[in-house]
């Protein structure tokens, strides 16, 4: 762990009077694994008192997706602390080496969770709430005082992140351009009413009529009920109904649950939210076996729809929409806020969503052949790409709910 002390002096930005010192802001480099670890009881309490409150960022989802697609990248963890020791912020960050035909051109830094085909949505650096600036300057400082690093690669990060403007300030005039941003993602959402019978009031009369209308079609055909998974027997067995379901929906034309690595993933971090009691894992079930299974998280008011799936030769009786329709009325009776369908714009989604929330690339290149290959490598992953069609890369992909 390389240790740096970084004297910040920028006011006005945190609760204090105007004749106090500026903060002191003191950056460590967290580059190994048992460094990571020894984050874990600090990482979520600040989570909790930062601006960036989202599941993806919890140390469930981060200390995971490194365990498990971390190899060929190092930590790069930055931990801020104030002048008492005090923890105000913890960048998520890993470093991926570029190279072309072999000749190296740096490393870039980029959020954990950037690659591989489990990925998050509006990642952010995680800051107690009033100290983004000191925290965006103090870090930016120590990243760019290693020459090996070339740039910084920042995706998905939040539109609405509270730090994101003092980053873009702190990194002006530290390469051979500014820093740009790009539009990356949008997410759509459902705002959620009070009570059932305010959402109920909301949707057209043809909703109303034609969700009644398969809702009966489920019961009558195949005594359809809905189940929650409660026990860790019940998720093993419904993780494995989810896999075939979305398997058999999509027949090889979707990303996900197509690797050992993304079903390691989802089976381990489903335990834990189960432990947690924030699994939501529906299954639309019949008589002679499941229709549909729906796969949500829940977290700070919020349900996060990640995956799905469903029989495709009951498609007709839209077993996908019943499901999406009783998780939906399953979060208004727990109290939940938000309904976030992740990212994708799948017109079903929009049946239900009203609203959205974006992500956006921020980059920096440091080098003028480091920002040279950034640019290029789209084209020429596009231009492959139309000779080796690729499945659907939205990896939260719902999997066809209708």
């Amino acid at each position: 762990m390389q240790k740096r002390l970084v004297p910040v002096p920028v006011p006005g930005t945190v609760s204090r009077e105007p004749d106090d010192p500026p903060m002191t802001v003191r950056v460590d480099r967290v580059d190994d694994e048992p460094g990571l670890r020894a984050l874990a009881p600090e990482w979520d309490p600040l989570l909790e008192a930062s601006s960036a409150r989202n599941l993806f960022l919890s140390w469930e989802w981060v200390s995971l997706w490194w365990a498990i697609y971390g190899r060929g990248d190092r930590l790069h963890v930055l931990v801020a602390r104030d002048g008492d020791g005090r923890l105000i912020g913890i960048a998520p960050l890993k470093r991926r080496r570029l190279s072309v035909f072999g000749v190296g051109l740096g490393d870039v830094v980029e959020f954990i969770g950037a690659g591989g085909d489990v990925t998050p949505e509006r990642l952010d650096f995680i800051v107690r709430r009033g100290a983004e600036e000191q925290v965006a300057a103090a870090m930016i400082e120590v990243l760019y005082e290693d020459p090996t690093v070339a740039g910084l690669d920042l995706k998905p990060l939040a539109d609405n992140s509270s730090i994101r403007p003092w980053l873009l300030a702190a990194l002006q005039g530290r390469g051979t351009h500014p820093p740009g941003e790009t539009p990356h993602s949008v997410c759509p959402m459902l705002t959620l009413p009070a009570t059932w019978e305010a959402f109920q009031l909301g949707r057209s009369r043809n909703y109303r009529k034609k969700i009644g209308e398969y809702q009966r079609r489920c019961a009558r055909d195949f005594d359809a009920t809905v189940r929650l998974s409660t026990t860790p027997a019940e998720l093993d067995r419904d993780m494995s109904v989810l896999i075939d379901l979305h398997s058999r929906r999509w027949d090889g034309a979707s990303r996900a649950f197509r690797t050992p690595e993304y079903i390691e993933f989802h089976r381990r971090f489903a335990a834990r939210l189960l432990a947690a009691g924030r699994l939501r894992l529906f299954v639309l079930e019949a008589r002679d076996g499941p229709l549909a299974a729906l796969y949500c998280f829940t977290q700070r008011g919020r349900y996060y729809f990640y995956q799905s799936g469903r029989d495709p030769e009951r498609s007709r009786h839209r077993p996908g929409l019943v499901l999406m329709h009783a998780a939906i009325q399953q979060a208004i009776a727990e109290g939940v806020e938000v309904f976030d369908f992740l990212s994708g714009g799948e017109a079903y989604k929009y049946i239900w969503a009203g609203e959205e929330q974006g992500s956006v690339q921020l980059a920096h290149w440091r080098t003028a052949p480091a920002r040279l290959f950034a640019q290029t490598r789209p084209w020429l992953r596009r231009a492959r790409n139309a000779f080796r069609p690729e499945p659907s890369a939205n990896p939260s992909d719902s999997g066809g709910v209708s």
